[in-house]
């Protein structure tokens, strides 16, 4: 966390867990998780609660939320300009 990412891209159920022991504060994205709320990762699909929300692999309404998810971004970034930097995780080591 020492590049304080404004928000963290987590591909994976694997990456979730760790990086929500890293932090509480900064938001995670997931995207290909199988099953987030039986993982522990979100109290439930509709509220998921805590800083981490996101997709599940099977979900069907993703591109609304996806949707929203870019336009909260972009409204963020036009408030705040320098707000430049955001993580991304794909789980690999390299």
């Amino acid at each position: 966390m020492a590049l304080t990412p404004e928000v963290i891209l987590a591909a994976g159920g694997s990456v979730v867990g760790p990086l929500q022991q890293m932090t509480r504060t900064v938001p995670i994205v997931f995207i290909l998780v199988t099953d987030p709320v039986g993982s522990g990762y979100v109290a439930s699909l509709a509220r998921p609660g805590g800083n981490a929300t996101g997709f599940t692999e099977w979900e069907f309404g993703r591109t609304s939320k996806m949707t929203l998810l870019t336009h909260c971004h972009k409204r963020k970034m036009d408030r705040n300009p320098q707000a430049d930097r955001a993580g991304c995780n794909t789980g690999r080591s390299t």
